[in-house]
């Protein structure tokens, strides 16, 4: 492994680009390079095998920093990074906790720490009150902090792959919050005041322990995205129908045998896949889907499909493979089966 010591100290007016000048400046992936340049360096890429020995805030303009690892690299815990960062991802390093500099990053805006094996997140979470997007994926991470609901500007969360069995109340205080993404978690339901999202665009709870849906999302008015594959998942009810702006849904390897008549009241669907179940039926009520356009039925044990499926004029792919069907509507004959 190569290690850097420096002992440089840099004072320079620091100048923070806008994103279309910032795209335009060169990435170094080279600590030896970037050293020789400082004032120069807006985008830093440390590769794996690197032990950081240096101090970053050597670069007064860095804007985005990226610390790539292999499961043995070490970030050290004393770490100093430049005031002015705007971007930090780091991936695959050994940490026990972060570095207590990255919670004094007033400007920080996106801030993903993936497959680290961190086991908590931090409090001073709380203190980067300009955070739009956070991501800790792939950790050990057990419980959500509940500073995480101070996070008022964040768009983006993610906590995928992380042995979480519940989401702490505080997560539906983030009321700015678009997209959300907890695969392969450990969870079995919701806080009942996720209803609170008002501005939740697309949640992703696949692989997880769901055996119901969970109802307060029909309250959430901008929800277009839901996945919901590979969860225990028996029936869809009658709550289905009080999705308003729903466009895409997917329960894909779930255990579905119902599916309520208010399927077709969820007008706005545009997307619907229902592989790998257990359905012997579907309701005809699923003709009334009139802005549908891909319906995945693949792998259950559906014998007929209603006729009124023939009413949906916008579906340009069908999935039926895997079931003991004899013949499909006359109307989807011309239309792609897969």
């Amino acid at each position: 492994m190569l290690i850097f010591f420096f002992a440089v100290v840099i004072s320079a007016k620091t100048q923070i680009l806008s994103p279309k000048e910032l795209s335009k400046q060169k990435t170094y992936a080279s600590l030896d390079e970037a050293t020789k340049e400082p004032s120069l360096v807006y985008k830093l890429e440390i590769q794996p095998g690197i032990n950081i020995s240096i101090n970053l805030e050597i670069f007064p303009h860095l804007q985005e920093l990226y610390i790539l690892g292999n499961n043995e690299d070490i970030l050290p815990y004393e770490l100093k990074l430049p005031e002015n960062l705007q971007l930090l991802i780091i991936d695959s390093r050994q940490i026990d906790c972060l570095p207590v500099s990255i919670f004094k990053l007033r400007n920080l805006e996106y801030l993903s720490v993936v497959r680290c094996n961190l086991t908590k997140i931090p409090s001073e979470i709380q203190n980067l009150k300009n955070l739009q997007f956070l991501s800790f994926s792939d950790n050990q991470i057990s419980m959500v902090s509940p500073e995480i609901g101070y996070l008022k500007k964040l768009k983006t969360l993610d906590l995928s792959y992380n042995p979480i069995s519940k989401l702490s109340g505080d997560v539906s205080e983030l009321t700015s919050l678009e997209n959300l993404y907890a695969v392969s978690c450990k969870l079995t339901e919701l806080p009942e005041n996720t209803s609170k999202l008002i501005n939740l665009n697309k949640l992703y709870l696949d692989g997880n322990q769901f055996s119901l849906l969970p109802l307060s999302l029909a309250k959430l008015p901008n929800l277009e995205v839901l996945t919901l594959s590979n969860n225990r998942i028996q029936a869809l009810p009658p709550a289905i129908g009080k999705f308003r702006s729903l466009k895409t849904l997917i329960l894909s390897a779930n255990e579905l045998k119902y599916i309520a008549p208010e399927i077709g009241n969820v007008s706005t669907l545009e997307c619907l896949i229902l592989s790998e179940n257990q359905l012997e039926k579907l309701p005809k009520q699923i003709g009334d889907l009139r802005n549908l356009q891909d319906l995945n039925l693949c792998n259950n044990r559906l014998v007929a499909l209603p006729a009124e499926s023939a009413n949906l004029k916008k579906l340009k792919s069908i999935g039926t493979s895997g079931n003991p069907l004899s013949v499909l509507p006359s109307a989807m004959n011309t239309m792609k089966n897969y």
